[in-house]
């Protein structure tokens, strides 16, 4: 009994063991993709959530590859200073506007829309 319980573990385990290779090679080993070479340096981007966690490390990223920022967030004291932040740990200039906009509603992006045409 335990002779088969262990072939069906070794089975079950080398059935996993593709999704994990290609786990390991999707997060950690594949090159990272170079935007700057696919939209060009000053190119604007636009991140919401941009005055903390992810939202002001994309913004943060993004900055020092040379791209023009747009950060939304709703907390205005927040998001100047990570602009701020973002600006004193560049070498290189780049442009950052900031909008303090709440985007709740689809109605919400529609009063957006006038701003950002301004930079596209």
């Amino acid at each position: 009994y335990t002779k088969w319980l262990s072939l069906f573990g070794i089975a079950c385990t080398a059935l996993k063991i593709p999704q994990l290779a290609r786990y390991a090679y999707t997060n950690f080993l594949r090159p990272q993709k170079n935007l700057v070479q696919r939209y060009g340096k000053k190119t604007w981007a636009l991140v919401t959530g941009a005055s903390s966690g992810a939202g002001f490390e994309f913004s943060r990223q993004l900055a020092k590859q040379g791209f023009n920022i747009v950060m939304i967030s709703s907390n205005a004291e927040k998001l100047y200073k990570a602009k701020i932040k973002i600006l004193e740990e560049l070498a290189e200039e780049v442009e950052i506007m900031t909008i303090v906009f709440d985007l709740a509603t689809v109605d919400d992006y529609v009063k957006i829309a006038p701003i950002l045409t301004k930079i596209a």
